[in-house]
């Protein structure tokens, strides 16, 4: 499978064993909880497992360090809180009890701001320049409820609630809609050109929803359809370079519009990297390129890493963060 991340995403399981993050695991299991909560949707699930795969990916980054599971299963509760699913985020709690583990020991101790900080800047997806007003939230609220003694679990569901409740606060006095609502991908559609449209309507390229939560700019580059259906298969590397590049170009433009969109409508976007989710590459190779020798195969998967870095990832005027989904 492709390669386009200097760090994949990585946790150390209940039994101690480090394994790669599974975002389809997760965005499977989510969509069971969204079911059984009477929501049919899809988009939620792929968008929370996103928060928190980019969670899990930037926390590596920054820390150099791997992810917990049960620091992942509280992530995932503390954005399913925060973007307003409380009772997912206990059936998500509930299904994850019934695997072989616990989900951890809640331990009552004092806080104080490091604890506070330490503990939102790890569970809730939040920039640098957020995360001082959250803490100064969940501070005042502890000392208006009289705790001196609080689990690590209250600081995260109490950061979750007061985050949720002051972008609310604030799309009320700006009149823009409620949090809960989302900034669809066809709300881009007059940013776009035919030859970013084109690729858009064949798959090639995907936009993301975008909540009013966690305003990130997502998109998604599909390998295996970056060449129209109508040029014959199988591919020769010839003719699929070139066209990885042209449909490079037009997504960072495509990518460049839609996250200075929505910084105008959601100034605190800016505060976040972009997101750029490649996928493909196996049914790429499987079904729509030459046989190639492997050592061939590997050759070109490192020129497709080139040509996405250089076409995309250093050619924006902000942060990208790349993660890759095999198929």
């Amino acid at each position: 499978m492709i390669k386009l991340c200097s760090q994949h995403a990585l946790v150390v399981g209940y039994d101690g064993r480090q394994r790669p993050f599974s975002f389809d695991v997760l965005r499977e299991e989510l969509r069971l909880c969204f079911r059984q909560c009477g929501v049919a949707e899809s988009w939620q699930a792929e968008h929370i497992a996103l928060v928190i795969e980019e969670q899990i990916l930037e926390a590596q980054g920054q820390l150099d360090a791997q992810v917990a599971e049960a620091e992942m299963d509280a992530m995932v509760t503390s954005v399913l809180l925060a973007s307003g699913f409380g009772d997912v985020a206990a059936t998500y709690r509930d299904r994850r009890k019934t695997q072989p583990h616990e989900m951890g020991k809640e331990l009552f101790a004092a806080w104080d701001e490091v604890r506070l900080e330490r503990q939102l800047a790890g569970f809730i997806p939040l920039s640098r320049a957020a995360l001082p007003e959250l803490v100064g939230r969940v501070k005042r609220a502890l000392a208006d409820l009289g705790l001196r003694e609080v689990s690590d679990g209250l600081i995260q569901e109490l950061g979750a609630h007061l985050l949720r409740n002051s972008v609310r606060d604030s799309d009320a006095e700006q009149g823009v809609p409620d949090a809960g609502d989302v900034i669809g991908p066809a709300e881009w559609s007059a940013l776009l050109t035919d030859a970013q449209r084109d690729l858009l309507d064949r798959g090639a390229v995907r936009l993301l929803p975008i909540s009013a939560i966690f305003p990130r700019a997502r998109i998604e580059l599909d390998l295996s359809r970056v060449i129209p259906d109508a040029v014959q298969r199988p591919l020769a590397e010839i003719v699929f370079l070139p066209g990885l590049h042209r449909a490079c170009g037009a997504l960072r433009d495509t990518l460049v519009r839609v996250r200075g969109e929505l910084c105008r409508r959601r100034p605190q976007a800016a505060q976040f990297p972009g997101h750029l989710i490649v996928k493909g590459m196996e049914i790429l190779f499987e079904s729509h390129l030459v046989p190639m020798r492997r050592r061939d195969a590997d050759v070109l998967v490192r020129e497709v890493d080139e040509i996405v870095r250089a076409a995309i990832v250093t050619r924006v005027p902000f942060e990208v963060t790349v993660s890759t989904h095999a198929r």
